[in-house]
């Protein structure tokens, strides 16, 4: 702040600052500067608190020595916040989908954000139907979920988010409503031997039904089921293996080999 007493009777003043909180009028700064030469230009730094006593905005007063008045003025607060990241599952829903958002606020310091978040849906026609609230626990991303109505308008919907109490910094992604079904497709996979005898490769390849390639996420594990029998993945040499990892990749067409699964011959 740039501050310049224009009158005094005194050509040497004190002038005293003061900030306060504007809705608990709580003081969280107080400066005196001493013996400032009237009409000159004074800076002050005030450092925007956090915790209880940051504000939406601050009431400043300013007194020079032997003035009758103070001068006030409002002055608005902003969060330590430099941006919101954040993530869907996917970019298309439907009716009735759950949409699964990860957000990572993140503070001019790079440090994780931790006070409270707003999180709200918003349709194409710009309602806000749902609103929830999440605060950083465990030094991990903020996770939230909103799922869709079953009767809505198609487009492009929305996620807002922003800092708790303050509307002006918002952050927004974006994602579309549409009614579309899967259509079937046919997986194979074939592993792969290697030199190591404890690693192998594995080949998927993902078709619609008449033939066209698939793109899209791949998860390839192998686990025992309820009566403990083993999941086997048949090799090219006939033989017969044991997955005991789990690992899922992004594919894009024709095929994706998943190298680093460790599967055992059984």
């Amino acid at each position: 702040m740039l501050i310049t007493p224009r009158t005094s009777a005194n050509k040497l003043v004190d002038i005293n600052v003061e900030i306060h909180a504007f809705q608990s009028s709580l003081l969280v700064f107080r400066q005196t500067l001493q013996a400032k030469v009237a009409r000159s230009l004074n800076r002050v730094k005030f450092f925007v608190p956090g915790g209880t006593a940051r504000s939406d905005s601050y009431r400043l007063v300013v007194r020079a020595e032997n003035d009758n008045e103070s001068f006030e003025e409002i002055i608005p607060g902003a969060p330590d916040l430099r941006n919101i990241y954040l993530q869907t599952d996917k970019t298309v829903y439907k009716p009735t989908d759950t949409v699964k958002v990860r957000a990572l606020p993140i503070t001019t310091s790079g440090k994780l954000y931790d006070e409270s978040v707003n999180f709200a849906l918003v349709n194409p026609d710009g309602f806000e139907l749902i609103h929830k609230t999440r605060s950083t626990t465990n030094n991990r991303f903020l996770a939230v979920e909103f799922q869709l109505p079953d009767h809505l308008v198609f487009g492009e919907w929305k996620i807002l988010a922003q800092p708790d109490h303050q509307k002006l910094y918002t952050y927004s992604i974006t994602f579309q409503v549409q009614k579309y079904e899967l259509s079937p497709f046919r997986v194979h996979i074939l592993a792969k031997e290697t030199g190591d005898l404890d690693l192998y490769e594995i080949d998927v390849l993902a078709r619609h039904a008449n033939g066209r390639q698939i793109s899209g996420q791949v998860s390839i594990w192998c686990d025992c089921d309820g009566n403990s029998s083993k999941s086997l993945i048949r090799s090219d040499s006939g033989k017969s293996f044991l997955c005991i990892l789990k690992s899922s990749k992004n594919v894009s067409p024709p095929s994706h080999e998943s190298k680093g699964l460790k599967i055992y011959s059984v």
